[in-house]
This record gives structure tokens, C-alpha cells and sequence, in this order.
């Protein structure tokens, strides 16, 4: 359940987005100052971000690539509804902070990173870190077929040699990458 204190709001919260992270690609600064009003139909305007350490909002984002547009796929818009139906509930308002329970934003990097760790744990599998949330929505948008210009936008890179060098990987297992092969030659 979410109660009006704020500690199980996030606790409820965290794990949605870190859902809305796969399908986004958002910075953690970024979903942490996200406000409902970035979001218009299909689209989210990545225009702000939180400043660690100090808790401040600061308009832009990282390095100098400025405002950002990332389609919202129908799964991502469904996380926002929940919360938003789930605040209306809790006569919270839907104008301020998505993942925020008060008027000034979370800094959700500490909550985000332990349930990553946590699930990791409990699946048995190797930990990973939250920019590894980032990193693998981009290797699916190159995967899926999405142009690397038009990726490298979505993400907030300045150029490609970024995206494709930093944040692409190879996500096909031995017999995947065997059988591309095979299909590239053929």
C-alpha cells in the first residue's frame, strides 16, 4: 500500500521506475525530476534534472544536448497511469513530481540502486547497476532496428560515437550471435 507519510509511496514507486527506465532510457536524475506536465500524448520532454548530491532542480539535462523528445511505448504510458490514478486516489495531485510523494523531488538514485541490487540477489544473477538500465533500452532500440542517430537522440547523446561506443552492446547469447553470422554470409 501507499500512506501520505512518503515511505511506502516510494517504496511502491521504485520499482515502477525502474520498469519506466527500461522502456525510457531516463538518467536516474532525470526520472527523479520528471513532472507530470513533461508528458503530451505519446511523447516525454526530457527538460530538467536533479542535481546530486545537492537535491537541487536544475532545467536541462546532462552535458549540453539540451531538451529531448523519447516516445512513450504503451507499457511506459500504463506505468504513468497507475501512479497517476493511484495519486488522484490519495488526493496527492498529478501536478508536481511523478515519482515523488512531496512538492521537492526524490533523489531516487539510493532507492533505485538497492532494489536493483535486491533483485539481482534474489534472481541469483550478477549484480548490475542502474546505468546498466540505460544501456540495455539503448543495445534494444539499435537491436530492434531503430537508426543509431535517432537512438543517440532518444538518449541524450551529443553523437553517435557515444551511443555505439559506450552504451551498445551485443545482448545475443553464443548460439544468436552463431546463427547472425551464418544469416549475414549467407
Amino acid at each position: 500500500e501507499i500512506y501520505e507519510g512518503g515511505r511506502n509511496y516510494v517504496q511502491r514507486f521504485v520499482p515502477l521506475g525502474i520498469v519506466f527506465m527500461f522502456y525510457t532510457g531516463l538518467r536516474v536524475s532525470e526520472l527523479s525530476a520528471l513532472k507530470f506536465s513533461d508528458i503530451e500524448g505519446n511523447t516525454l520532454t526530457v527538460q530538467r534534472m536533479l542535481r546530486y548530491p545537492t537535491g537541487e532542480v536544475i532545467d536541462g539535462t546532462k552535458g549540453t544536448f539540451g531538451d529531448r523528445q523519447v516516445p512513450l511505448t504503451p507499457d511506459a504510458k500504463a506505468i504513468i497511469s497507475e501512479i497517476r490514478a493511484k495519486r488522484e486516489e490519495l488526493e496527492m495531485g498529478t501536478d508536481g513530481y511523478i515519482f515523488c510523494p512531496h512538492e521537492k523531488p526524490l533523489n531516487t538514485y539510493t532507492a533505485i540502486q538497492k532494489a536493483i541490487t535486491t533483485y539481482c540477489r534474489e534472481l541469483e544473477i550478477e549484480e548490475k547497476s542502474i546505468h546498466k538500465v540505460r544501456k540495455t533500452m539503448i543495445s534494444a532500440m539499435i537491436d530492434g532496428g531503430l537508426n543509431l542517430n535517432t537512438s543517440r537522440q532518444i538518449a541524450g547523446h551529443m553523437d553517435e560515437k557515444t551511443t555505439l561506443n559506450n552504451y551498445y552492446f551485443d545482448r545475443s547469447d553464443e548460439v544468436e550471435k552463431y546463427n547472425n553470422f551464418v544469416r549475414a554470409l549467407a
